[in-house]
């Protein structure tokens, strides 16, 4: 149904792609074992996985054929914010996405904070 992807502008920076996901889903995130999910925001922007697939492609040489498309805006797209108080070690990002007929879906990403 998704996935999520790290590491862009900040650390504590994600995004969730929502495959089908409208204005009409509802994406939410908790880490670890808490039960307290935050609703995270949908964003209107060209996907940062693809973007950065599409650059490094770009630099390929000979260029590979046929090229990629260049990145265009998403509107299945979520952007989150990981909380700033977590400690050192290996934590758990579970993401929760119900469509607009009520399915809920989940995933999950594994994730370092470092000292």
């Amino acid at each position: 149904m998704f996935s999520t992807q790290s590491n862009f502008k900040t650390p504590s920076e994600f995004w969730v792609n929502v495959y089908n996901g409208s204005s009409k889903s509802k994406v939410e995130c908790a880490v670890d074992g808490s039960t307290d999910w935050q609703i995270i925001e949908q964003k209107e922007a060209p996907d940062p996985n693809f973007t950065r697939m599409y650059k490094l492609e770009s630099q390929v040489q000979p260029p590979i054929e046929p090229k990629l498309t260049s990145p265009k805006k998403s509107m299945h797209l979520w952007h989150g914010t990981l909380p700033t108080d977590l400690e050192p070690g290996t934590h758990l990002l579970r993401v929760r996405a119900t469509d607009m007929h009520g399915r809920v879906f989940y995933g999950q990403r594994t994730f370092r904070v470092a000292n």
